[in-house]
């Protein structure tokens, strides 16, 4: 890492990642990782898929009241799963371009497998302390196309 600010290529602004996860002690893990890894971005947060939606969609009929640069989407969690916002943002015109890295405490291959088939950018199982959550993140950020560190 540089420490050099991430932009978006195509306005060179400062990195916006929305980060959706129920775990308020996982989304402050996920904040100590972007300080280790020295990534400065605009990070928010959303504790539900609902709320992220709301986010991202609003009312409907102006859109969203952000549009992030990549988001980073827990599979696990109550109401609306990860799989579910998944669908949803790749299916929205205005959204699915966004590259989506999926975050799981889940054993096995099949949500990984899912995910990907769905659109996701990329995966990220959850266990890892922070160090390694950052260099995860820089991985994803990089191999999602469009970002730059």
């Amino acid at each position: 890492m540089t420490g050099q600010a991430p932009t978006n290529p195509n306005t060179q602004s400062p990195l916006t990642i929305l980060l959706i996860d129920d775990d308020p002690d996982y989304r402050n893990m996920v904040r100590d990782a972007l300080s280790i890894g020295q990534i400065p971005c605009r990070l928010i947060e959303a504790d539900s898929g609902d709320r992220a939606l709301q986010l991202l969609l609003g009312d409907g009929a102006r859109g969203g009241e952000i549009l992030p640069d990549v988001i980073y989407l827990d599979i696990g969690m109550p109401g609306m799963s990860g799989h579910d916002v998944l669908e949803i943002l790749k299916g929205h015109r205005r959204l699915r371009h966004i590259p989506v890295v999926m975050l799981s405490g889940y054993e096995g291959s099949e949500h990984r497998e899912r995910a990907i088939n769905n659109g996701a950018a990329g995966f990220i199982a959850k266990g890892g302390g922070p160090r390694d959550l950052a260099r995860s993140i820089a991985r994803t950020l990089q191999a999602s196309g469009g970002v730059q560190i």
